[in-house]
């Protein structure tokens, strides 16, 4: 996250992003029933994957892209989910910072988000 070359770098974008606090799992932010979930539907491959998500989970509304999408998606290894975060340096690392949130539909579990950008003058939302 920019820690090894800022200066390579000119600008950070966060593309509808789950802002994870250094420490903690993307599943930490998740209700309990959320990672109970998650981590029922590991269990088959024992801990390595997720099993294929349509493309309608991620609030894809055009059919015909849905369709294009969802032939292409592949597994996503669980400890995406899992691991927690190790930074070296905070966010951006001194970088600008942008976020934007798709929100036409926005999908709830990133509004939490979104909205700690908005208001926070380190970011441009």
């Amino acid at each position: 996250m920019a820690g090894p070359v800022p200066e390579r770098l000119r600008q950070l974008v966060f593309l509808a992003a789950a802002l994870v606090e250094i420490g903690q799992s993307l599943l930490d932010m998740h209700p309990k029933k959320i990672r109970a979930d998650f981590a029922a539907a590991a269990a088959p491959t024992h801990g390595l994957s997720l099993p294929i998500r349509p493309t309608a989970s991620f609030s894809v509304t055009d059919p015909a892209m849905g369709r294009w999408a969802d032939v292409r998606l592949t597994h996503e290894p669980y400890l995406c989910f899992t691991q927690p975060i190790a930074l070296q340096h905070p966010y951006g690392n001194g970088l600008p910072m942008s976020y934007i949130a798709c929100t036409q539909p926005e999908l709830s579990v990133l509004e939490v988000f979104a909205e700690r950008t908005r208001h926070n003058p380190k970011w441009t939302y």
